[in-house]
């Protein structure tokens, strides 16, 4: 493959595209348990764009040019390095508090017996009801929930499946249990 210039691209162009993607996506996610909360490290969406441009230019985020055009792969590494973010131990871990402090809500303490109870029980709960829509979700989701498959790679090894046949199942499996939270928060109201 030949060097690329980088220096033939709109870049203004290609930024403010990327930042109007990279805000929408922001403002959709779930910040330290909050809508209106700042992702780790407080990061914005100027942060998201501009690391995923330097990425992509060092070569760090490889960029195809016969796959896509560069704004489609910089919004892909944009969306890649929120949903790090989003599902990253200080996003899960922490809330935020009235002053903008951040506080630790797992506090390095092991889940006592009540809560230990409560997750088994939710867990098989959730696992029952994808038994009865798709054994194959139900499969994923209990490798998924014992960290047995930690991402898609080891889960479509774990599983005999292909990446883009796992990339699916797990859309498939979010839209199930979304349905599962549905239903399961109405029954318990």
């Amino acid at each position: 493959m030949l060097p690329i210039d980088w220096n033939c691209f709109n870049w203004e162009n290609i930024t403010l595209r990327a930042l109007v993607y990279a805000t929408h996506r922001d403002n959709r996610m779930r910040w330290r348990g909050a809508r209106d909360g700042s992702p780790p490290g407080g990061k914005t969406p100027e942060d998201f764009v501009s690391d995923a441009i330097i990425k992509t230019i060092s070569g760090q985020r490889c960029w195809d040019p016969n796959k896509c055009d560069l704004l489609q792969h910089i919004i892909g590494v944009v969306s890649s390095e929120i949903s790090h973010a989003a599902i990253s131990a200080e996003n899960i871990s922490t809330v935020p508090t009235d002053d903008d402090n951040v506080i630790n809500i797992t506090n390095g303490e092991e889940p006592n017996p009540e809560q230990i109870f409560i997750y088994n029980s939710e867990k098989k709960s959730l696992l029952s009801y994808l038994e009865k829509i798709d054994p194959v979700l139900r499969s994923a989701a209990e490798l998924l929930l014992e960290e047995q498959a930690i991402g898609n790679i080891d889960l479509a090894h774990q599983m005999g499946f292909t990446v883009k046949d796992v990339e699916n199942l797990k859309k498939r499996l979010k839209r199930a249990v979304e349905q599962y939270l549905a239903e399961t928060r109405f029954a318990r109201l």
